[in-house]
């Protein structure tokens, strides 16, 4: 079952590339159609979806039952705060002989079963109305909190498609690839087990802190799987924060994540130490790369666009040269239109998450701040800065590129941080700042367009005059420093160092926050390339004690 619905599914690609050439009698197109219907009549009979289901859920309730774990066992005491970082479960958290089954079972058996629910999600998915899915999410979480038992990223990225194709009630934002047409309806979107997710007492505690873990694994899946891998897983966690059975988990994972980023030893407590950190971090680099790479394609079909309309200078152009454009062309469509929806939402959970002041606290730490800060004004100089009329394409909704919205959100991120004093001084202190510009432009752009309340928007003004003094204090500091030994310089970013700290295997002295945010990236001496981590940084309080003192 499970090779021929892949096999379905690789016919429907084809039919899908081909199906322009059904008129002209393409022969290649005229194959994929017979293979899909042939398919649909081996594969479609709801009797046959419904023994899979079954299948299914039969299979992880013995899975279960052989590694000795029964989610029934878990009791209301296990609700303790997850301060206690026992949402990650280490190797020793089983018995022995759990631990040998489990080294004993191939992937081969967890991949067709969650490959045969796909399947099922994307055909047929009122099948699972009538099977109990307790278990299967069950078995979800045992691995989604056990990486090291699931060793592959590819593997792991099926649990969250799982999680987004099974589990998630139906919404109308919800976009599917469906293998049927029409698509299921809604009566067949929303089963019992579409409400699991809210009363699972296992997935309240553990299932939103696993999906930030698994939405930084991904990224080893390849860019374009990679980026529909974490649609999904964030689809999910937007789900999860509507539910409040998960949002004392959502606090947990960040309230109990503020001291190191390390992550190097292999306890459940060291393992999940910091990663709402990483976690942050990671949304981060892809919203600026998401951002980026929407940008500058917009810009690429802005300037074809024009090009094309342009019918002198068009026609004048030899076939190749115009076939070759439209070529590239369609590709910067399609992409665009994956990156800039991927885009909107990411920045759409940077809103939800801030919106909770013990999710905010994580993001004024050192190691994140400027990151914060710098991601924040690079989009709003894109969208309000001098270059923003080189983004401004024809039918922006097309290409699910919708500017009024992005400036929405990251103003509400800024508003949800805008009466923190330490973060009106890292923007103030922020290269992206400039003259402030693009700052005023983009208050006075929502208020034109009424894309915040009137307190929104007085808090945005608020924070424009507490920058602008800070800014000034900045620029008054910068100059009193200019003249300030070398050895009290970062030797990075050139700036007076706070808190000098020594990097043991290059001898280096360094700003424990400039390092820190380095080690969030890649665990490694940036003067040697020699493993590193934050809990191997020996503070320089010698050092500091001069600087302070000068």
């Amino acid at each position: 079952m499970v090779p021929e619905g892949l096999h379905y599914r690789r016919i429907l690609q084809g039919l899908s590339r081909t199906q322009h050439d059904l008129r002209n009698d393409g022969r290649e197109a005229k194959y994929y159609l017979i293979h899909m219907l042939s398919g649909e009549a081996l594969l479609m009979a709801p009797e046959l979806l419904g023994d899979c289901a079954s299948f299914c859920a039969a299979a992880a309730s013995s899975l279960l039952s052989v590694i000795s774990i029964d989610s029934s066992s878990l009791s209301p005491s296990l609700s303790l705060s997850l301060s206690s970082q026992n949402w990650l479960a280490a190797p020793d958290s089983l018995s022995p002989q759990s631990h040998a089954i489990l080294k004993a079972l191939p992937e081969h058996l967890i991949s067709d079963i969650l490959e045969l629910m796909l399947f099922i999600a994307k055909t047929d998915p009122a099948q699972f109305h009538s099977c109990d899915m307790q278990d299967v999410l069950s078995l979800l979480l045992f691995f989604l909190r056990r990486p090291w038992a699931m060793t592959s990223p590819h593997l792991r990225a099926r649990l969250g498609e799982v999680l987004f194709s099974v589990f998630l009630p139906y919404s109308e934002g919800m976009t599917g690839e469906y293998y049927v047409n029409p698509p299921p309806s809604r009566s067949a979107l929303s089963g019992p087990h579409t409400r699991l997710l809210e009363n699972h007492l296992e997935s309240q505690l553990f299932l939103a802190p696993t999906l930030l873990l698994l939405y930084g694994d991904v990224e080893k899946t390849g860019f374009y799987d990679k980026l529909s891998h974490r649609r999904s897983i964030m689809v999910c966690l937007k789900h999860l924060w509507t539910l409040a059975t998960h949002r004392q988990a959502f606090r947990g994972i960040a309230s109990g994540n503020q001291s190191s980023s390390s992550v190097s030893s292999s306890s459940s407590e060291d393992m999940s130490n910091g990663y709402f950190i990483r976690f942050a971090n990671g949304l981060m680099n892809e919203t600026n790369a998401l951002v980026a790479s929407t940008m500058e394609k917009l810009v690429e079909i802005r300037h074809t666009q024009m090009q094309m309309q342009n019918t002198q200078e068009w026609l004048s152009l030899s076939q190749e040269n115009r076939e070759e454009i439209e070529g590239r062309h369609e590709g910067n469509e399609r992409e665009v239109k994956f990156t800039a929806e991927l885009c909107a939402e990411t920045l759409h959970m940077f809103v939800y998450l801030t919106s909770d002041e013990v999710i905010r606290v994580p993001f004024l730490m050192n190691e994140i701040l400027p990151r914060f800060t710098t991601m924040l004004l690079s989009v709003l100089l894109k969208l309000a800065g001098p270059k923003a009329l080189e983004i401004k394409v024809d039918n922006m909704d097309k290409y699910n590129f919708r500017p009024k919205e992005m400036l929405r959100e990251v103003c509400l991120a800024i508003v949800h941080f805008s009466s923190y004093d330490i973060f009106c001084k890292a923007i103030a202190e922020d290269g992206f700042y400039q003259d402030g510009t693009p700052l005023r432009k983009a208050v006075v752009t929502v208020r034109k367009l009424n894309l915040l309340s009137l307190s929104e928007i007085e808090a945005m003004e608020t924070l424009v005059e507490k920058v602008k003094e800070a800014r000034e204090m900045y620029e008054d500091m910068d100059a009193l420093i200019a003249d300030a030994p070398s050895e009290f310089l970062d030797p990075l970013m050139n700036t007076l160092m706070r808190h000098p700290v020594l990097l043991p295997n290059s001898g280096t002295v360094m700003d424990k926050a400039v390092i820190s945010q380095h080690l969030l990236n890649t665990e490694t001496d940036p003067f040697n390339r020699s493993p590193l981590t934050l809990s191997m940084l020996q503070p320089d309080e010698n050092l500091r004690l001069r600087i302070e003192e000068w």
